[in-house]
């Protein structure tokens, strides 16, 4: 099962957790995305879901890519929060 949301910095955990269950698991780039004209009037948490749903779906129907960023390791991210907190 993939499992997948638009990246913020708030799902690193909910990541860790459902990659340690089994589960594959997307962070999707935004910015990556297809958008059309249209996609700004329509912009709301059912339409965001059902398009997140359907590029889940299209790497197994049509072997496309699934547009994700790059999720830094947990020690990184650990490394990363020790600084912040520092500065």
């Amino acid at each position: 099962m993939a499992i997948g949301y638009e990246a913020c910095g708030l799902g690193y955990k909910i990541y860790d957790g459902a990659v340690d269950a089994g589960f594959t698991w997307y962070v999707l780039a935004t910015v990556k995305m297809a958008t059309s004209p249209l996609d700004g009037k329509r912009k709301t948490d059912d339409y965001d879901a059902q398009k997140t749903s359907e590029l889940l779906r299209s790497p197994e129907v049509a072997g496309l890519t699934v547009p994700t960023v790059w999720v830094p390791g947990r020690v990184l991210r650990d490394d990363r929060e020790l600084i912040r907190k520092l500065a």
